[in-house]
């Protein structure tokens, strides 16, 4: 008999001991209420939660149950009298309101056992501060609310699909969209309103989220209403996974885009109308082209010809006046082919392909000089050698022919003519560089610089035909580069081009 009462004391102070680990483990309070007496016994961490004084272990229960939320109170001492009376553990949540007004939630888990030898009732339980995960479920319930209202009143329809397409929620802007009430879509699945020409897309793009290659994918698509007409949509879906990657549902987003595309056909269709009749104007351009370059050439060589041979043959019985009218027709035919060669070059370059490739801009240049050099042998012509870009050669040789024939011929007049051709970086951008020291220009007039037919001298200061810079302007659009111009009157210019 002896033997068993120690056994049993020595379970007892284990059994205690494991709650006490137990309950420090879990930062619980413990408490003891005996129903008869109204005493209530409890540890010091159920003072520390209920904000009371710690000095006094043993007492009334009245303090605890005064610091119960008013709401709450009534609930609590409903289940604390059907647990005594039914002799059975219960379990609930309260809020608590400390001395300084500041609430608390609190987890409360008990039950009921008789006290020996007596009649007497004693309930035990402990309690747990539970706030911080009562904030976290507010917040996540208020989120959750906020995320729904997003939903239901977005103007976009939103959907949330299994992932076998079924429709599992959807929003008023979808039903208004598909013509169908949400209990009619759930009876359905994507599938079978998608337009069959747009399904496998649709299909391949849901089997590559799934797969994890793609993460989202948008697409414009065609379905059909609840009436059989087909409209155009654009559709964003996602994929939403579980915490260990598991595909769970999709989420859809889809907007009625009908009128943008019909509005985008009809652009369509203008642009290829538009684009017919560009083919139609460019034939007639080439047919003109030839027109110019074989029938008017044919009277301008006649009448340069036939004042040549006037002045020849005829000169004794010519005066001065006659034989200076002669040679001003001559050399408007000239100016006149030299006018047609320009065009016709100008007319080309708006038609020809464009091919890229890196290119040696200082031997293009520097072949470009070799001629000039016979025209203007007193200018001194300065190349940097091993310049390279990203151009279209033949196109950029007409640009460097147009540029260093003006630098030559506006500096000519010079006692020291000078033309330099550089690279500079200018924003990043490799920009050749071409400078003379010639007579310039007044920069209030740069607007006109590069338009056809757009001269800044008369023909009595310097030759010319107003071609050449709309030309060279045309070809650095072509490539998608710049040219501008920087001057000073008497005092030279330069001409910037920007290259790849």
């Amino acid at each position: 008999m002896m033997d068993s009462t120690v056994n049993y004391q020595r379970e007892l102070e284990e059994t205690q001991l494991v709650l006490e680990m137990a309950t420090e483990a879990a930062k619980a309070g413990v408490w003891s209420w005996n129903s008869s007496t109204n005493l209530m016994t409890s540890d010091e961490r159920m003072h520390l939660l209920f904000d009371l004084e710690t000095e006094q272990k043993k007492g009334s229960a009245k303090p605890f149950i005064n610091r119960i939320h008013p709401e709450d109170r009534k609930r609590v001492l409903e289940i604390l009298q059907t647990s005594r009376e039914q002799n059975k553990s219960f379990q609930f949540d309260i809020r608590i309101v400390d001395r300084y007004g500041n609430r608390k939630h609190i987890k409360t888990i008990g039950t009921v056992r008789p006290v020996l030898s007596t009649e007497e009732q004693e309930i035990t339980g402990l309690c747990l501060d539970i706030t911080r995960d009562k904030l976290k479920d507010e917040a996540l319930n208020e989120s959750t609310q906020r995320f729904q209202s997003a939903i239901e009143y977005s103007p976009i329809g939103i959907a949330v699909l299994d992932l076998h397409g079924h429709w599992i929620q959807v929003n008023k802007a979808l039903e208004n969209i598909f013509g169908y009430s949400a209990n009619e879509l759930y009876q359905t699945d994507f599938q079978s309103l998608t337009h069959k020409d747009d399904l496998n897309d649709d299909l391949k793009y849901v089997e590559e989220l799934v797969d994890g290659k793609i993460k989202s994918y948008q697409m414009d698509k065609r379905y059909h209403k609840k009436d059989g007409s087909v409209f155009w949509a654009q559709l964003n879906v996602s994929l939403l996974r579980s915490s260990s990657g598991v595909p769970q549902y999709f989420i859809s987003q889809i907007q009625e885009i009908t009128e943008r595309k019909i509005a985008e056909q009809k652009i369509q269709d203008i642009v290829t109308e538009r684009t017919q009749q560009l083919q139609v104007a460019n034939q007639e351009l080439e047919a003109f082209s030839y027109s110019v370059s074989h029938d008017l050439r044919s009277p301008l060589r006649s009448i340069h010809g036939f004042s040549q041979a006037l002045l020849e043959d005829y000169s004794e019985q010519l005066d001065e006046i006659g034989k200076n009218y002669l040679k001003r027709v001559s050399l408007a035919s000239i100016r006149m082919g030299r006018l047609i060669d320009d065009l016709l070059t100008l007319s080309r370059i708006t038609r020809q392909d464009i091919n890229i490739s890196e290119i040696n801009i200082s031997e293009i240049a520097n072949q470009v000089v070799s001629s000039l050099a016979q025209d203007y042998p007193n200018t001194n012509f300065k190349i940097q050698p091993n310049l390279m870009g990203n151009a279209d050669r033949g196109l950029i040789s007409v640009v460097l022919e147009n540029l260093l024939e003006n630098a030559a011929k506006y500096s000519s007049k010079k006692d020291d003519p000078e033309v330099s051709l550089h690279m500079e970086m200018i924003n990043n951008k490799k920009t050749i560089v071409i400078q003379d020291n010639g007579v310039g220009f007044d920069m209030k007039y740069s607007s006109k610089l590069f338009g056809a037919f757009q001269r800044l001298h008369s023909d009595s200061e310097f030759d010319g035909t107003g071609i050449g810079l709309a030309t060279v302007k045309r070809i650095q659009n072509r490539h998608g580069e710049k040219v501008w111009a920087e001057s000073t009157l008497n005092q030279g210019s330069k001409f910037y081009f920007t290259l790849n």
